[in-house]
């Protein structure tokens, strides 16, 4: 196992490419935040030893900076918990993360370093978050894990997994407010957003909402624009992802 800080130059490139060669595991601290990443198989990973945490640093100072001590964080599509380990540690132990993670890869991964940081208050759920309750097949790449999906796609390794709705989630975990929320499901956002809109009390909607939309193309229904018309507002949007705040104009 090659275990190392953040490396830079040409060190860290080289120490990258071996990992990712042989398959092993590179141990980091980002942020303060001890992490076990596997290279070569989920980009998040990837790119966190290649560029440390400039890749996601905007979103995660977004969603993660106007979370404070006690507040709600639910992460739909947990991965390998980058953005759960930062909710957690900001709402602190009179605070709740809930991270919702189906592909048992990357489950084991984010139990690892949920556990490395010793962090209490985060609960896994190993479930999809969709429009529906049950069972579905999820297509899961083994070589990019992060974009694995729903819709069927040539090559990628069909999984049967357990799926609830937002709704059914906040029901059965007993969540009375959620302060922030993470979504990124490879185009399936909508399938969470358009219940949640539908089915939940607006004083659970979340305050907050940071989610993916360059798979905007796989919706079934223009859940951006939903949200918009049901009093969020647009903080900010770039081509892969838009942050959302109820109360905003727009």
């Amino acid at each position: 196992m090659v275990r190392y800080r953040i490396l830079h130059g040409a060190l860290k490139k080289v120490a990258v490419s071996v990992a990712a060669k042989f398959g092993n595991e590179a141990d980091i601290e980002i942020n303060g935040l001890k992490m076990r990443c596997r290279l070569g198989d989920n980009a998040t990973e990837t790119n966190l030893l290649m560029r440390g945490i400039e890749a996601e640093a905007h979103g995660i100072e977004s969603i993660i900076g106007e979370l404070y001590e006690g507040e709600t964080f639910v992460d739909i599509g947990a991965n390998c918990g980058l953005y759960t380990l930062h909710a957690a540690r900001s709402v602190g132990r009179s605070g709740r993360v809930l991270a919702a993670e189906p592909i048992p890869e990357m489950l084991k991964r984010l139990e690892f370093n949920i556990a490395a940081n010793d962090f209490g208050n985060v609960q896994v759920l190993r479930t999809a978050v969709g429009d529906t309750t049950g069972h579905i097949t999820l297509h899961v790449n083994t070589g990019q894990f992060g974009q694995s999906s729903v819709g069927e796609t040539e090559g990628y390794e069909p999984i049967n997994i357990p799926v609830t709705t937002l709704p059914a989630l906040v029901h059965a975990n007993g969540v009375e407010r959620i302060d922030a929320m993470k979504i990124d499901i490879e185009g399936y956002e909508d399938r969470v957003i358009m219940p949640m809109l539908a089915e939940m009390k607006p004083a659970l909607w979340p305050r907050r909402i940071l989610m993916e939309i360059c798979h905007r193309r796989n919706w079934n229904a223009d859940c951006l624009s939903a949200l918009t018309d049901a009093g969020y507002g647009i903080v900010w949007q770039s081509r892969n992802d838009a942050l959302l705040q109820r109360g905003l104009s727009h």
